[in-house]
């Protein structure tokens, strides 16, 4: 990405910002009219495609992972499509064994709950990483043995 595009995309994030704001400055009682409806955001190039990993990249990246946490979180987040901060709160309770693989019930966005079925690989490299744990402990664990958190509650302590 060019720096042009960067600064367009910061702008238009800001403008976002402060429409927002201004509409809830209305909203409240604060003004008598939104004059941040008078702004308009400019349009920005659609960049998904080029964040998005080759599946032979993908494969790659997962066998060359030695650490078996690592290796078993980064299987997890390809196969259940789960975002970091849902594989952070992932306890032992949400995990159900079902004929082939498991099943992960994932709590995420919006508040919802959603249920993933897991191959057997992605379930056994989980299976492994359980020990003694209960119902209630981290289906992550940090290198110092505790919940694992995302950006929201803390870092993330996987790698």
């Amino acid at each position: 990405m060019t720096e042009s595009a960067v600064t367009r995309a910061t702008r238009a994030r800001s403008l976002v910002v402060g429409k927002s704001m201004l509409k809830l400055a209305k909203k409240v009682g604060y003004t008598s009219f939104d004059v941040g409806a008078l702004v308009s955001v400019p349009k920005l190039e659609d960049t998904l495609a080029a964040k998005i990993m080759d599946q032979p990249d993908v494969w790659a990246m997962l066998r060359g992972e030695k650490n078996r946490r690592n290796s078993a979180l980064l299987r997890f987040l390809y196969c259940s499509g789960a975002r970091v901060s849902e594989a952070a709160g992932l306890r032992w309770r949400h995990l159900t064994p079902r004929d082939e693989g498991g099943q992960a019930s994932i709590f995420g966005k919006g508040g919802r709950t959603r249920p993933v079925l897991l191959p057997a690989r992605p379930w056994a490299d989980l299976l492994a990483l359980r020990g003694s744990a209960g119902p209630d402990h981290a289906g992550f664990r940090s290198r110092d043995g505790g919940r694992a958190e995302d950006a929201t509650g803390g870092a993330l302590n996987t790698w």
